[in-house]
C-alpha cells in the first residue's frame, strides 16, 4: 500500500558519502555552468555540456532549493548525455556528496507516467550502493526499476558521439586543458575488475562514471510526493542562505 511504503522510506538509514574523493568545488560547478573555466582540473568535459541557458538556469536553481531536479519532455532516456540541466545538477549533487533526485515529467505523446529517478553515484560509495538501491526497492516496491552500469540504454555514461563506445571495457582519457575542461573522455560501461570500478569513485570525476539509479514510474501527484520525500530521505536540498544569489555568475 502506498502509505506503508512512505513511512518506510522515510525510516530508512543511508550510510553517509564518501569524503575522502575527488570532488568539483561548488564555486567550479558555477563557474562552467555559465560557461566560464574550471580552476579545478577535470571538473568539466567537452564530451558532456554542463553551460546552462536561461530556462535551464530557473530550474536549476529552483531544483536546489526544492532538492529534486524537474525536466520535461520526450526521450530523456536516449537523450540525457546531452542534457546540461541534468549533468549539472548531478555536478552539483557531486560537490555537496548527496544522492542526484531527478523528476523527469511525460511530454507530447508520452504516455504511463512521469519518472522518478535517484542516482546514487553522486554518494561514491559503490560498496554500498547495491544495499542502498535494495532498501529503496523495499520502501517503495512498485515499479521499482534498478538501473546499474550497462544496464540501461546508454549504459548510464555521458560521452559525446563522437568519443568512442560506451562499450570500451577500460577508461581512456585524452589530454587536459588549461581551463580545467577535459578535451575527450571515453568511459567505458564495463570494468576490467570490480576493484577497478571501486577506486574509480575515489578518483575520478562524476562525468567519467556510470549512473546507478532506481528509478519509478508513476502517476504526476505521486511522482512528485515521492521526489520530494526521496530529497528529505537524502537531504539533498540546499540549507537556506548557503547558496548564490538566484541568477549570480560569481567571479
Amino acid at each position: 500500500p502506498e502509505q506503508r511504503g512512505m513511512v518506510e522510506l522515510e525510516g530508512l538509514e543511508i550510510p553517509p558519502s564518501a569524503v575522502e574523493c575527488w570532488r568539483p568545488t561548488l564555486d567550479d560547478v558555477e563557474r562552467i555552468s555559465w560557461g566560464k573555466p574550471a580552476r579545478k582540473k577535470c571538473t568539466g568535459s567537452r564530451g558532456v555540456p554542463h553551460r546552462l541557458n536561461q530556462d535551464e538556469r530557473m530550474l536549476y536553481d529552483m531544483a536546489k532549493r526544492k532538492g529534486f531536479v524537474e525536466t520535461t519532455g520526450s526521450g530523456y532516456r536516449r537523450v540525457r548525455r546531452g542534457a546540461p540541466l541534468v549533468n549539472t545538477y548531478r555536478n552539483w549533487c557531486d560537490a555537496r556528496g548527496v544522492a542526484s533526485v531527478q523528476l523527469h515529467k511525460a511530454g507530447g505523446a508520452e504516455v504511463g507516467g512521469d519518472e522518478v529517478v535517484v542516482d546514487l553515484s553522486t554518494l561514491r560509495i559503490p560498496h554500498e550502493f547495491a544495499r542502498i538501491s535494495s532498501l529503496l526497492e523495499s520502501a517503495e516496491p512498485e515499479g521499482c526499476v534498478i538501473e546499474t552500469p550497462g544496464s540501461g540504454a546508454d549504459g548510464g555514461v555521458f560521452v559525446s558521439d563522437n568519443e568512442g563506445s560506451a562499450g570500451a571495457s577500460a577508461l581512456a582519457v585524452a589530454g587536459d586543458d588549461d581551463d580545467g575542461v577535459e578535451a575527450g573522455i571515453i568511459v567505458g560501461s564495463e570494468w576490467g575488475s570490480e576493484e577497478e570500478w571501486r577506486q574509480a569513485f575515489e578518483t575520478e570525476p562524476i562525468h567519467r562514471l556510470s549512473m546507478y539509479c532506481v528509478s519509478w514510474v508513476l502517476p504526476r501527484g505521486e511522482a512528485k510526493t515521492l521526489a520530494k520525500r526521496l530529497g528529505v530521505l537524502f537531504g539533498t536540498a540546499e540549507p537556506t542562505g548557503k547558496g548564490k544569489s538566484k541568477g549570480s555568475k560569481g567571479a
